[in-house]
């Protein structure tokens, strides 16, 4: 139990010295990230609309954690990915494709045998007419 106390000690000290980041995506890397979030069932509002050309669709997502056992990353070949939210700590179907689609932008952590991607939020819009992706992601810079 001290163990575990003491572990989760250092765990929030050096959480604590992790500067948060603001990340820009736009183009075909957007569009990964917004298809991605919508495939693991995240809403997108304004998708549905009869007028989607008029509201650009929105997708708002905070506290977003895939888990997965690679030191190289996630790959096509994981079928153990788990992406989840603090909120929803069940595992988001299409978890590898929202994994490799935030790879490039997120927080990675590993611990013993568990790498971890992290977002502290990501929004997205994708104006319809212009067929203009844009992300927005506020991440941890874990020095």
């Amino acid at each position: 139990m001290k163990l575990a106390i003491f572990s989760m000690s250092l765990f929030l000290f050096f959480a604590s010295l992790a500067e948060a980041k603001t990340v820009a995506v736009q183009g075909d890397a957007a569009r990964s990230i917004m298809e991605a979030l919508y495939s693991a069932g995240f809403p997108v509002k304004h998708v549905d609309d009869d007028q989607y050309g008029t509201n650009p669709m929105t997708v708002d997502v905070s506290n977003l954690t895939c888990r997965y056992s690679a030191a190289d990353g996630p790959d096509e070949w994981m079928n153990a990915v788990q992406c989840y939210t603090q909120i929803d700590p069940a595992a988001r179907p299409n978890s590898l494709a929202l994994a490799k689609a935030l790879a490039p932008f997120a927080a990675f952590e590993g611990a013993a045998g568990s790498r971890y991607l992290t977002a502290n939020k990501i929004q997205c819009v994708l104006n319809y007419n212009e067929r203009a992706y844009q992300c927005q992601l506020d991440v941890d810079d874990i020095e």
